[in-house]
């Protein structure tokens, strides 16, 4: 779990600023996958691909997707929202979205929020709940979560991210709203332990949700988003291919994504799992042993795993990845540090099956 000091930092980095002149964006490029409006000056690390609709001066842009769906973001963190007759299902609720999901859903709704769905426990992107709650819950609103999530909420008892009035789950959860079928499934631990995949099925649009595991057009977060399961993270994608949906919504960055996303995703991950056993299997401990002997343990071991890691980022320079992926030259060398570290350590977790 994230210290209140990084909750705090993060809300500050991409709190919304201004809410006033804020509505349902009408420039048509909310559905861009890919052919987004491209700033090349910028970051030579951005490529095209990777780059997303403009967002307003306001902070945020809410685009419609179909079928009484909506997505929110503000480049960094993304929420869902569906208008029913009844209501509105809400899907995260980020600190940093938290005033612009209240401002657009009053906008389009005098409704309440009838379902808040968590797809997992942390607070950067349910730390917004509660303000969402007081503003357009009531007494009837459910949260629906992972029995795993809702576990660590009531141990960490943290007020911005409430639990009572959970419907919580094992495996599998739906509910049917007017046209709507709302599914959330639990395939086992990959970003954490509960992180849970939704899938929304309107008459126009099929979409599925699943954070911290997959960043379109993107290289991996940090730590690959600080996997606690690097062979659930890696599986990720596979599952995700196992739906018939329109978009894929993850979470983070700037852009819907769609089945070419989540394929690229997948392609990359298997190619770095490949150059991280062969990186590990090249560089042996040997020479380093022969160079730094055993005085300073320490001082042997990072340098060999050092050597392994550019061993795996020469590697993987040689595939198609530098010049496709946005922030390939800030992370490739975590990656490559990830996964070679698994490798070593676990090399089971490392399956492609």
């Amino acid at each position: 779990n994230m210290s209140n000091a990084a909750t705090a930092a993060i809300v500050f980095c991409f709190a919304v600023l201004a809410i006033a002149d804020a509505a349902v964006s009408t420039d048509g490029l909310g559905l861009c996958i890919r052919d987004c409006p491209c700033n090349q000056t910028r970051d030579s690390d951005v490529p095209c691909s990777a780059q997303g609709p403009p967002i307003p001066a306001v902070g945020y842009r809410v685009d419609s997707i179909g079928g009484g769906l909506y997505m929110i973001q503000n480049g960094a963190y993304i929420s869902l929202f569906l208008i029913h007759s009844g209501g509105v299902v809400l899907i995260d609720a980020p600190p940093g979205l938290a005033a612009a999901i209240v401002a657009e859903v009053k906008g389009l709704t005098d409704k309440p929020v009838t379902q808040l769905i968590y797809s997992h426990n942390h607070v950067d992107h349910i730390g917004g709940a509660a303000t969402v709650l007081a503003a357009l819950g009531n007494k009837y609103t459910k949260l629906v979560a992972h029995e795993l999530t809702i576990a660590d909420l009531r141990k960490d008892n943290d007020s911005t991210r409430p639990w009572r009035r959970a419907i919580k789950f094992r495996k599998f959860y739906s509910f049917k709203l007017d046209d709507v079928t709302i599914e959330c499934s639990y395939n086992g631990s990959n970003h954490v332990e509960g992180n849970i995949f939704v899938y929304i099925k309107t008459p126009l649009v099929k979409v599925v949700y699943l954070v911290d595991c997959i960043f379109p057009g993107w290289i991996p977060f940090e730590g690959d988003s600080v996997a606690s399961n690097q062979d659930g993270f890696i599986a990720a994608p596979g599952i995700i291919l196992g739906f018939d949906f329109d978009y894929f919504v993850a979470g983070h960055l700037n852009r819907l994504a769609d089945r070419f996303d989540v394929e690229q995703a997948q392609e990359f991950v298997f190619d770095i799992v490949a150059n991280a056993a062969a990186a590990n299997q090249e560089v042996t401990i040997g020479p380093f042993f022969a160079q730094y002997g055993l005085f300073n343990p320490f001082q042997l071991l990072k340098a060999w795993y050092d050597a392994v890691t550019d061993k795996c980022v020469e590697k993987m320079a040689q595939t198609k990845w530098p010049s496709t992926l946005g922030g390939y030259s800030t992370y490739i060398r975590n990656a490559c540090d990830r996964f070679t570290t698994v490798g070593r350590v676990d090399p089971a977790n490392l399956s492609m099956d």
